[in-house]
């Protein structure tokens, strides 16, 4: 080979090391972008749950209210 061929393939070789890193940068930046979504997204189901436990909580406590009111109704008769 000559000293030109050496430099082409030189640049080829690097040019090819270039665009394998770029890719995986743009994946592992799109693999980010997915884990912050799914963080998100489980943040969010997270708050649901807790609010729909609070929900079951208030409705327990209502429910013993009302049986409490009753049976001092029907104690006092």
């Amino acid at each position: 080979m000559t000293k030109l061929e050496d430099l082409k393939a030189a640049r080829n070789a690097a040019e090819a090391a270039y665009d394998a890193a770029n890719a995986a940068y743009t994946a592992r930046a799109a693999a980010s972008a997915a884990a912050d979504a799914a963080r998100a997204d489980a943040y969010v189901a997270a708050e649901d749950a807790y609010a729909a436990r609070e929900a079951a909580y208030a409705a327990r406590a209502e429910a013993w209210a009302a049986e409490d009111a009753k049976r001092k109704y029907q104690g006092e008769k």
